[in-house]
């Protein structure tokens, strides 16, 4: 385990990337914070976007609001807003905590696979598009 690479202690462990995991726990506290599950008033944190734009997606849409510093903008409520808005609807529309983590990873692991697949023919295309240079470049590596 000590001389392996990080991607394949993480495959030997099963588990996902410390930022996955991070990123699932933000979400998790936001539905919370939102749903009034955790005794805090929303709008200390967070500040819906308005309904009057015809936003798509789901009711607890927020707003970004800019900032200029870093310290602003890795905060927990400025780096949650767009995972958050991106959220299909009948994710963030979860009766239950419990129901909430499980539509999260379901919709984590096919966002996933989505890229993988994306990236995967991307590359393949790539290689088509370019075989000459491609196949002279493999050969030098």
């Amino acid at each position: 385990m000590k001389g392996k690479a990080y991607e394949q202690r993480l495959q030997l462990l099963n588990i996902t990337t410390l930022e996955k995991r991070r990123q699932r726990g933000d979400l998790i506290e936001v539905y919370k914070i939102l749903t009034r599950k955790e005794d805090m008033d929303p709008t200390c944190m967070f500040q819906f976007a308005s309904r009057e734009l015809n936003l798509r997606g789901h009711q607890l849409k927020l707003y970004k609001k800019s900032c200029r510093l870093n310290v602003r903008k890795y905060f927990f409520s400025q780096r949650t807003v767009s995972l958050w808005n991106s959220l299909p609807n009948h994710v963030v529309a979860a009766p239950s905590v419990n129901s909430f983590e499980k539509r999260l990873d379901d919709h984590m692991a096919l966002w996933t696979t989505r890229k993988a697949l994306l990236h995967t023919s991307i590359i393949n295309k790539y290689k088509y598009k370019y075989k000459y240079k491609y196949d002279r470049l493999s050969s030098v590596i």
